[in-house]
């Protein structure tokens, strides 16, 4: 008994105290009975929040080594579980202050992925309009939810926004009686070109109130919507794989009103899948001698993301004959999302530049993600890779990174790694130490253009930049009379040769100038 008592920790409820404790004699409720009272979403009562502590609790209390003779809770009793809702619910109910605390501590374990900043600042937003709404319209009494009116609502975008602003202010236990018909009905056909950016915005706003209170059904019911697929994605295959929301209809890559949906999605679905992949590894390979250790969950981790990073940058490509605006706004969207991950993990940032991307990116990354400076931590560690494509993107990149930060520091990287790799790169090292030939290469050719921006960012060094331009100029061979079909390194010559031409008076008035503007002691 003494031992019992040492290791429970009491509550307070209403003036009724009880405990949770640790016991040798563990005797866990039934899912069934816990399913059965948490299922109910007319009204939330205190036996879900203490039900909902209770399973949260022992989940949390067991140690992953004891898993097979006292197993926890099942992830699918949770999902069916509309934790956010009854969380906010002991928020906001006095009676539940001495619980909340813990509560919110194990729910913040468990399911980190529904503490969104950003949504739970719309979900506050949209929840005061909604308030208002409801004053306003306090005397009219409820009705059903006219699905015909959505459904028309590229025939009928006034009244289907006017029912969509109804949908809003529908009691908690109403809106997720109702939020897979919604979705279903309304999101779809959302995406047709004709559809209303009124009924897109009220529909968003429907959306985050939806997130604010059963998010994890809400994910899992958009998703199906937007992928058009004939497999039924469910929340575990979507944690497994949050890849699979890049399945979906390419159409919300350019529809900026509802591609933060899209956004929202990705990221709580990435932090979902991380959770649970360390959690089983926490329970299934951390206790036992395993080939597979932490090292390899994070390179998996690592390997997911960088793959999702380059599919949002993929998004970024313009297409042919596509309105410029709207992706500038799916880009600026991007960028921040991508800024978000990169303050999160600098990590991440050096292997997506370490792998590279599409250097016509590189102007619109350099102009919407603040912490693109940080690659000049590691640039010339990516100047030194065998490989000429990295080296060719690492030029780039310091040309453009250069002329938005003049730093004096830079100039001083320029100088001992950015040139000198450029003019290594047209003239390879041989093996026997021989004067090296110029190799007039695409990687070259593709490189070239750095040299203007570097000349731009620290004209004292437009000599020295001149200099290797001459040099390249001059040993170049002759493409005089050369057949360009039959020869097509000629052809490289000759395109490194235009190029040239056109740099080198640009690169020339720096130099004239440099006098009249350093920019590396600005």
């Amino acid at each position: 008994m003494a031992k019992v008592a040492h290791n429970a920790r009491w509550y307070s409820f209403h003036g009724l105290r009880f405990s949770i404790f640790y016991s040798p004699q563990v005797h866990a409720l039934s899912e069934e009975s816990i399913a059965d009272t948490l299922s109910q979403r007319v009204k939330v009562t205190a036996s879900q929040v203490i039900l909902l502590f209770y399973v949260l609790y022992y989940n949390e209390s067991i140690p992953p080594q004891t898993t097979t003779e006292f197993p926890a809770y099942s992830a699918a009793l949770l999902e069916s579980v509309p934790v956010k809702h009854i969380l906010d619910h002991a928020e906001l109910s006095p009676g539940f202050n001495d619980i909340y605390p813990d509560l919110l501590c194990c729910v913040a374990n468990q399911f980190p992925e529904l503490f969104d900043v950003n949504a739970a600042l719309i979900a506050a937003g949209s929840r005061e309009r909604a308030d208002m709404e409801s004053r306003l319209t306090l005397k009219k009494p409820r009705r059903a939810i006219n699905m015909n009116v959505l459904k028309e609502h590229l025939h009928q975008p006034a009244e289907a926004a006017r029912e969509l602003r109804y949908v809003v202010t529908l009691p908690p236990s109403d809106l997720m009686d109702r939020m897979d018909a919604v979705v279903s009905t309304v999101l779809p056909s959302l995406l047709d070109e004709r559809s209303s950016p009124t009924v897109q915005e009220a529909f968003i706003a429907v959306w985050d109130s939806m997130n604010s209170l059963a998010p994890r059904e809400l994910w899992v019911s958009t998703v199906n919507c937007l992928c058009n697929e004939d497999t039924v994605f469910t929340l575990n295959s979507l944690m497994a794989d949050p890849i699979i929301l890049f399945k979906a209809d390419t159409r919300i890559f350019r529809s900026p009103i509802l591609f933060p949906i899209f956004l929202s999605l990705l990221g709580s679905l990435r932090t979902a899948s991380k959770h649970k992949a360390w959690q089983r590894f926490s329970a299934v390979f951390a206790q036992k001698e395993q080939l597979f250790n932490a090292r390899n969950l994070t390179t998996m981790m690592y390997a997911q993301d960088s793959t999702m990073l380059q599919f949002l940058l993929e998004i970024c490509l313009p297409k042919d004959d596509e309105p410029t605006d709207p992706l500038e706004s799916i880009r600026r969207q991007i960028c921040s999302f991508i800024h978000g991950l990169f303050i999160d993990d600098q990590i991440l940032l050096k292997l997506l530049h370490f792998q590279t991307y599409d250097k016509r990116l590189l102007p619109m990354m350099m102009k919407l993600v603040p912490s693109i400076y940080i690659t000049s931590n590691f640039l010339g560690e990516l100047l030194r890779q065998p490989q000429p494509e990295q080296q060719v993107f690492g030029i780039l990149l310091a040309g453009y990174l250069f002329e938005k930060y003049p730093l004096e520091n830079y100039a001083q990287l320029a100088e001992k790694s950015v040139l000198p790799r450029l003019s290594r790169l047209a003239f390879p090292k041989t093996r026997d130490g021989s004067v090296p030939a110029i190799q007039p290469t695409p990687y070259l050719l593709e490189a070239l253009p750095a040299t203007r921006l570097l000349a731009e960012a620290f004209p004292h060094l437009a000599p020295e930049i001149l200099t290797i331009l001459n040099e390249i100029s001059s040993a170049l061979p002759s493409t005089k009379d050369v057949d360009f079909w039959a020869d097509p390194k000629s052809m490289i010559s000759e395109q490194i040769r235009t190029r040239l031409d056109h740099l080198k008076p640009l690169v020339q008035f720096q130099a004239d100038n440099m006098d009249r503007v350093n920019k590396s002691t600005m």
